[in-house]
């Protein structure tokens, strides 16, 4: 039946959404213990493969300042800190002021400390959490937004947003 269905959709739908169909089913199968009696090796075989679609890359650095020169300040933020973390948009639903930590490095002829990098942790307490960088000059217009929104009387005890 398995084969029978992919053989059908194949010329329907595109090779992703039957990699997700055969992938779905075979969970659900080993989920339920019926494992031995379907070859998900041969039904891998008539899957065919993903084809690309988009051309996702990086912006180049022409591009972030063209994208700069046209944003409020906090547009810039968003830009500044996914263009130098490389996180996703969709993770600043849960970041906070407390997921951003300013590292610091002693210079050796004065006191001075001297920003050297800013840790980032994304998805802080998640099953998906990690950490990244993000450069001193993003750490300083993070900075900046902050505090123009404190001196209109916000109290950013939360949110990044």
């Amino acid at each position: 039946m398995i084969i029978d269905y992919i053989e059908e959709r194949k010329s329907k739908v595109s090779g992703s959404t039957l990699q997700q169909t055969r992938s779905a089913l075979k969970h659900f199968f080993e989920m339920n213990d019926i494992k031995d009696s379907i070859n998900w090796s041969k039904i891998s075989k008539l899957v065919s493969y993903a084809k690309k679609t988009g051309s996702d890359r990086a912006p180049t650095v022409d591009e972030i300042c063209l994208m700069l020169e046209s944003a409020d300040a906090r547009t810039r933020c968003v830009i500044l800190i996914c263009s130098s973390s490389g996180i996703r948009v969709g993770a600043f639903d849960k970041m906070t002021w407390g997921d951003v930590s300013p590292i610091y490095q002693k210079n050796n002829d004065d006191e001075e400390k001297i920003l050297i990098a800013v840790k980032l942790t994304v998805y802080k307490k998640e099953r998906d959490e990690y950490v990244t960088f993000v450069t001193p000059e993003c750490y300083s217009t993070l900075e900046q937004y902050k505090k123009s929104r404190e001196s209109i009387g916000e109290k950013l005890l939360h949110g990044l947003r």
